[in-house]
Order: C-alpha cells, then structure tokens, then sequence
C-alpha cells in the first residue's frame, strides 16, 4: 500500500490496521490478539474516565479538568471503531487511486503525483511531531510529579484503592500511559489520513487538467491522418471524462467513509476547544499545567485547520477543471470535437 504509507504504519504499529500480507495464518491471528489488545485498553479507559467524571466530579471545576481528556480518548475510539470496519472500503479507495485511469503517464504527471505524497508525509511528520512532543511532555510532567505521590496521570475510577496496592497503582498508571500513547499516535495518524486522501485527489485533479490542457499537442505528436485524429482525439477525450467520473467517484467514497467521524470529531475538538481555554483561564501563568495545556490547544487548533484547509484546497481544484477546459488550444481540434466537449 504506497498510499498515505506513513499513515498505515503507525496504525499498524498500534493495532488497527493489520498489514495487508498477513491476510491469513498465524501472523493474522496474532495480530488480531494484539488488536483486541489495543481496542480493549482504549474503551476501557474510556470507560475508567467516563465513570469518573458521572460519580467523582463534584464541581464545575473537576468535571472540565477531566472532559477534555474524555474528550480526547471518544474520539480515538470511534477512528479506531471506523478503520476496523471500514477496512475494506479504504483498501480499495487506495487501490483505485493507483488504477490506469489514476497512475501517471508521463514524467509531468509523475511529478505532481509524487509532490502530493511528499506534501502528505510532511504534514503527517509535522502534525506528529507537535502531537508527539506533546505528548510526551504530559507523560514527562506525570513520571516527575505523579510517582511520588502515588497519583494517577489522568483522572479515571478504578475498581480497587490504587494508593494501598503497589502493583494495582503500577497497573493502572502503565494502562493509562500506553492508553494515551495509542490515543496520541491514533488521533494523529488519522487527522492527516483524511487531509492526505483529500491531497490525493487534489493531485488527479492537476493531473487530469494537464491531460485536458495537452490534449492537443498529444493528438499533434501522434502525426496520424485525418480520419485517425478524429478518433484520437475522442478517445483521448473519453479518458479525459473518464479521469473525471473516477475523482468524483473517489470523492463520494471518501465522503462515505469518513464524514461521519469527521463530523463527530470535529463537533468534540470544539467541545474540547472551549473546555481547554476554559481550564487554561486558571491556571498560573507558564506553569507546568498551562503550558502543557497550551500545547494540547495548538494541536486541537492544527487538526481543525488541517481538515479545513484541505477541504478548501478540493473546492479549489475542482473550480480549475473548467479554466484548464478554456486555457487549452481549442484551434487545434476537429469541429466535431469542439461540439463534444461543448
């Protein structure tokens, strides 16, 4: 799977997208396992904070301190849940982007292609950088100030004193550290899954307004005769339709794919949004608190601009498909080409 690679490696690495190799004997099986694993350690810290937040929160102040959080790990749930059973869709979202309507045709167009997935990979880097180095410094901040006073790195019920047990607060803080790991690695794999398909199609878009503007001059390079240009030119015509069925095919499948988590995801990163400046409002001044805080709103802004920009970014692209119809060299064609694409 060359599209979006990055991305399905660290799905792969944390649980949720078993390499497309291991389709069956005992890797599948033990992956599945580690699925399970994975899955199990995020809805049940899902479900600790949850259960948290309806029985221990007894102020205003103590409920926000916990929700953003919540918040946070929903989120990881439901783009777990969507990868798992969308698996198949996905796969063949990829597989026809690299179809031969799709794959490049000369060293222009394999240009573009390779632009996009360079764009792709570095604000997949960029964004988990930022969610990385965030991240870490929540995890850094709870091992220097949480161990000592036997306290947990987020807020979330156990079913035992996790004070007077030793080994029950060992468990519980590792479940929750590698919990928000996954959550982390999950939240961001995705946010630019999405914005990377979008790229994607951005980029058959600029492909297929070269085809479109060149279709003359490749009509012209072929030298055949009258009769043979005329039936070049439909043909080259008909793949140029063709290419343009197949970007709109892609975009509904990726609309049916993701808008549902998207949706969901981004009415919560508002959610979060407001709970965060609210909790940063009163907090010191550069504090240990407030800067970790600060970090964690700049990733909730980053992924929020990532799915608008991209979007604005197609709208973008699809407008230029009629400009490329007119900046091409109309002179050049049959008359009866003209009034086909009229």
């Amino acid at each position: 799977m060359h599209t979006l690679q990055l991305n399905f490696r660290i799905f792969s690495f944390f649980g949720v997208w078993r390499p497309l190799k291991w389709s069956a004997g005992y890797k599948a099986v033990f992956y599945n396992c580690y699925t399970t694993i994975v899955i199990s350690f995020l809805y049940t810290f899902a479900s600790s904070q949850f259960i948290d937040l309806t029985v221990s929160s007894e102020n205003v102040k103590e409920f926000t301190h916990g929700s953003y959080m919540f918040l946070t790990v929903v989120a990881a749930c439901g783009k777990g849940a969507v990868l798992l059973k969308q698996r198949n869709q996905i796969i063949h979202l990829t597989n026809v982007l690299r179809n031969e309507i799709c794959k490049p045709r000369n060293n222009d167009e394999t240009e573009m292609q390779i632009q996009s997935e360079r764009d792709a990979r570095a604000t997949t880097l960029l964004f988990t950088t930022i969610t990385g180095t965030t991240a870490s410094l929540i995890t850094l901040r709870s091992l220097w100030l949480d161990i000592p006073g036997r306290n947990m790195p987020f807020k979330g019920w156990l079913p035992y004193d996790h004070k007077s047990s030793e080994i029950g607060y060992w468990v519980g803080y590792f479940h929750q550290l590698i919990a928000h790991a996954t959550v982390a690695a999950l939240n961001t794999s995705f946010d630019t899954l999405v914005p990377g398909f979008v790229q994607s199609i951005c980029a058959q878009m600029n492909i297929l307004k070269y085809r479109i503007k060149s279709l003359p001059q490749s009509v012209e390079n072929n030298k055949e005769s009258q009769a043979n240009r005329l039936s070049l030119e439909s043909k080259l015509l008909a793949e140029c339709l063709r290419h343009h069925v197949q970007i709109f095919q892609l975009a509904n499948s990726l609309t049916n794919i993701f808008s549902n988590i998207v949706f969901f995801q981004i009415v919560l990163s508002s959610l979060i949004l407001c709970v965060s400046a609210y909790e940063a409002s009163a907090m010191k001044l550069f504090s240990s608190e407030f800067t970790a805080i600060m970090m964690y709103l700049c990733c909730m802004i980053t992924e929020i601009f990532l799915y608008c920009f991209y979007g604005g970014q197609l709208k973008f692209q699809s407008l230029g498909i009629c400009d490329a119809v007119y900046q091409m060299n109309w002179s050049a064609l049959n008359i009866k080409t003209k009034k086909t694409m009229l």
